[in-house]
């Protein structure tokens, strides 16, 4: 399988509607090979990498929220059913590895904030920043969070010595693990993030047309729970309607849980309601960088982009929906959803993005190996080239 790219491709940000980047042949079939074959395996890789967002996910949620582990748990199921989600991680994506990479980071911080004694904690940091940074650009941005968490830290028990220590733990692994692409980035383009031999690639996803912000905002929305392929393939309508629905219904539970909580007479509101609004900042910190995105770029309002933050938002809007629901139906009503959830996660590639993507062999897939013709496929392109017959 060899790389044979689509000429009528564009994406659909820009108003394209052809569904594949890639012609695809009879050599992307089973058996795999060459470029086919490393394709599929990294597809299971970033399967790996999701499923580790998973399970940090609740390790956080545990973290933050520990006697609330019906949070913890519905917390977890929103990512896990996440369709959008689903569709990134068995996609071979660098999002995957700085969405796993950022929750972990967020994990580390909460542990080292608790005893921010311990330098082995800290430099647990560094090492999640560096894997962050390491796996994409926008993995950098994840840098303040980490400074500002040694910052507090250190003014909490008003230390000098755990601010130096604090910072060294985190520095040192970074220094050593990414500095080396910095320097060669500077010494091959002048420019310590390398965004100059991005943009020689991709200059046409420059914005040069005013912003329509309600329309972005919508899809950013839309495809950060269902709009798959390349921004090309949408999913139902109820679909997103249910999401707005549940979302709405989390927001109006999170403020009855902020005036229950910032309420000083509130037991434990004081450390529970400043962790949540730690989790809000940085859901809000994420936003503000896409904000920013959007007016360079007009890839960025896709709601993938806001998946190394999705740990601490899905942990807000299962904290938001427990707080509306009455106790004694919280776990009815949490595994009611999430069966829902998983229902349209399962939903999804059989009725929406596996429709779309379809070939009609006239031969079983299985068989397509023994085929004397590779067949190219696009969206709009059918065509026949003759392959050496194999040698029996």
């Amino acid at each position: 399988g060899t790389f044979h790219g689509n000429p009528g491709f564009l994406f659909g940000t820009h108003g394209g509607h052809d569904l594949n980047l890639h012609q695809l042949s009879t050599a992307d079939t089973f058996p795999y090979t060459g470029m086919a074959l490393a394709l599929h395996l990294m597809r299971w890789l970033s399967l790996v990498f999701g499923a580790g967002t998973v399970w940090l996910t609740y390790k956080l949620a545990q973290e933050l929220l520990p006697e609330r582990e019906n949070v913890a748990w519905f917390a977890t199921a929103l990512v896990a059913f996440n369709p959008q989600f689903l569709f990134i991680s068995a996609s071979a994506l660098n999002d995957t590895l700085v969405v796993l990479a950022a929750t972990g980071l967020f994990l580390q911080l909460a542990r080292s904030m608790q005893q921010p004694c311990r330098w082995q904690h800290w430099f647990g940091v560094g090492l999640w920043l560096s894997t962050a940074a390491m796996s994409k650009i926008s993995g950098v941005a994840l840098i303040p969070i980490a400074g500002l968490a040694v910052l507090i830290s250190a003014y909490r028990h008003r230390s000098i010595k755990l601010l130096a220590q604090a910072g060294l733990a985190v520095a040192i692994p970074v220094t050593i693990l990414t500095g080396w692409w910095f320097i060669r980035n500077w010494l091959l383009y002048a420019d310590v993030l390398g965004m100059t031999a991005w943009l020689h690639h991709f200059r046409g996803a420059i914005r040069t047309q005013p912003i329509d912000w309600g329309q972005t905002f919508l899809q950013q929305l839309r495809s950060a729970w269902g709009i798959f392929g390349w921004m090309t393939v949408a999913a139902p309508e109820w679909f997103h309607y249910s999401i707005w629905m549940l979302l709405g219904l989390a927001a109006v539970g999170l403020v009855f849980y902020a005036l229950k909580q910032f309420n000083r007479n509130a037991p434990g509101g004081s450390f529970e309601a400043w962790r949540m609004l730690g989790c809000a900042s940085l859901v809000l910190y994420q936003q503000g960088l896409m904000i920013r995105e959007n007016l360079l770029w007009i890839t960025a309002s896709q709601g993938r982009y806001l998946f190394p933050v999705i740990a601490p938002a899905m942990i807000l809007v299962s904290l938001g929906l427990v707080t509306l629901i009455p106790r004694q139906f919280t776990k009815i009503m949490l595994g009611t959803i999430s069966l829902a959830l998983l229902g349209g996660s399962i939903f999804m590639p059989l009725a929406v993005i596996g429709p779309n993507y379809h070939m009609r062999y006239t031969l079983p897939k299985s068989h397509l190996w023994s085929v004397h013709h590779e067949i190219v496929v696009t969206t709009s392109v059918v065509r026949a080239k003759q392959r050496p017959k194999p040698v029996l």
